[in-house]
């Protein structure tokens, strides 16, 4: 699957009132979408961060198959939710993989100078 089939699949699959133009046309009372996006991915992320001290806590620091299959599932809801937050910004996961990328690249090289 790529970016755009699974930005696709996931667009079908909001269970938020999304809103129907890109957040920089939208009236700021239309922005509720973006929102509820953003602080969603941050919940998300922060359950991913749980399992993992779950796993310092309980499995002393050892990342068991339970324990990396929990992680999985919840990264797979975090890369839900930066694939919303995408399309409520009028992006695509590709444009924000590149842009990404090419930030990485600069910060890499200009360490190496």
């Amino acid at each position: 699957m790529d970016f755009k089939e699974y930005s696709d699949w996931q667009s079908t699959t909001a269970f938020y009132p999304p809103i129907r133009k890109p957040v920089y046309l939208a009236a700021p009372d239309d922005q509720r979408s973006l929102t509820y996006t953003v602080l969603a991915l941050g919940g998300e992320a922060g359950e991913l961060q749980n399992e993992l001290k779950k796993c310092i806590r309980d499995d002393a620091s050892f990342i068991t198959a339970s324990r990396a299959n929990k992680m999985i599932y919840e990264l797979g809801d975090v890369l839900w939710y930066v694939s919303a937050v995408a399309h409520e910004l009028g992006v695509s996961l590709e444009t924000v993989a590149r842009m990404n990328q090419t930030k990485i690249d600069k910060r890499r090289h200009s360490q190496s100078q």
